[in-house]
């Protein structure tokens, strides 16, 4: 339980972040957008304003333990959902850049249109012919490693062009 009234009010100051500042402008809006992108509907029932003044309203100890959160949910889902779930680390929420990059995905031939582009090889921070193989292997044996190689490759590219700076050409 949380015993120092500073330690209480820093764990408001977090909650209150989290529902005012992280979730409508950064958490909802990438589920929103990568849901929309597949078609999927997405609810998020412990955002609806019952469930958030509930839990704003329960002592702290039921909040945070130690080191555990969620006390009260994990609870509540004991017996409903599969222990090796409720149990299970946490788990990041990423774009699937290893499925968008295969051949036959609209953002394969962007990516590689953007990588493989005039002003990419003009830059001549790259070596276009090792950027080529990138993007063959990709077509022929499509691997994470190489996806990511190549997403970031597209969004240094992108940032590059953007700054309209032109850097030496070695």
């Amino acid at each position: 339980m949380i015993q120092n009234v500073h330690w209480k009010m820093r764990l408001q100051d977090l909650i209150n972040f989290d529902l005012y500042k992280r979730f409508p402008y950064y958490t909802l809006r990438r589920i929103d957008h990568l849901s929309m992108a597949h078609g999927v509907e997405v609810r998020v029932p412990f955002c609806q304003r019952g469930i958030t003044n509930l839990a704003r309203g329960l002592r702290e100890a039921l909040k945070i333990e130690g080191l555990k959160t969620k006390r009260v949910v994990l609870s509540a889902a004991k017996g409903v959902i599969p222990r090796e779930i409720i149990a299970r680390p946490k788990q990041g929420f990423k774009l699937p850049i290893e499925v968008m990059l295969r051949v036959g995905e609209p953002l394969f031939e962007f990516v590689a249109d953007v990588v493989l582009s005039l002003s990419s090889k003009q830059r001549g921070i790259l070596r276009p012919n090792e950027v080529a193989n990138l993007v063959d292997r990709q077509r022929t044996e499509p691997s994470v490693e190489i996806a990511m190689i190549l997403w970031a490759l597209m969004i240094l590219e992108i940032w590059l062009s953007q700054q309209k700076q032109q850097l030496p050409i070695h």
